[in-house]
């Protein structure tokens, strides 16, 4: 089944939403015509803290597109689906509060 929220968002929108959901400033993004995992992930290790082997299985992540093409499960699973802006929040929230703080 595919499970996805109300909205379809690139993962610039994405990036974009959640730096404005933690108060920060607008992201410069840039696109290149060729994907290279290996270079991109250390040049994430660089200007992050997320490590290299981390790093390079998001980016090879990112040549898959990620959009729900079938809702059948919405008919057997009739749940309200949380916007990605609202999903953000609740994920800051629970992170500030700490580890078993309200969740699961």
């Amino acid at each position: 089944f595919d499970i996805g929220g109300p909205e379809v968002l690139t993962y610039r929108e994405m990036m974009q939403e959640y730096a404005e959901a933690r108060g920060l400033r607008r992201r410069l993004i840039f696109t290149i015509p060729i994907l290279a995992p290996f270079l991109a992930a250390y040049w994430v290790a660089l200007v992050t803290p997320v490590p290299p082997g981390v790093a390079y299985h998001l980016i090879k992540g990112l040549m898959n597109e990620v959009v729900c093409q079938e809702c059948s499960i919405d008919e057997m699973v009739p749940i309200d689906k949380t916007p990605f802006r609202e999903a953000v929040n609740i994920a800051l929230c629970e992170k500030r509060a700490g580890p078993g703080v309200g969740g699961a």
